[in-house]
């Protein structure tokens, strides 16, 4: 954590400004509203302890997404892929490996209820 302060100010205060505008410009941004458009299933694995994409997002992005699942790692954060790898892993290989038929009915169990609660 230390060094990553030290690059984002270690440069100079141009550098530091510069980050600080793409810094905003990543939290200005939302493409939610072309979600309802979306034909295609689409898998959302997430962490309940994420700062930077918080939980109420995720499930906005749950309920604005026609065909979405929502799988949220209790302990986890914006890295829960790689704090849980077991759960997430199985959900995604679970997705790809999802048959056609599965596929058609994705979203209907839209929200599951968090796992890996024994993580924290």
């Amino acid at each position: 954590m230390a060094s990553n302060a030290l690059d984002l100010t270690g440069h100079g205060p141009q550098h530091c400004n510069n980050v600080m505008r793409i810094l905003q410009a990543l939290d200005s941004h939302s493409s939610a509203y072309t979600l309802p458009e979306l034909k295609v299933p689409v898998l959302v694995v997430c962490g309940l302890l994420d700062t930077m994409t918080p939980a109420f997002s995720q499930y906005e992005i749950a309920g604005l997404a026609p065909r979405v699942k929502l799988v949220s790692i209790a302990a986890g954060t914006h890295h829960c892929i790689l704090e849980a790898p077991q759960l997430t892993s199985k959900e995604i290989v679970d997705f790809f490996e999802a048959d056609s038929k599965k596929l058609e009915n994705w979203g209907e169990e839209r929200i599951s209820w968090p796992i890996g609660w024994y993580l924290m």
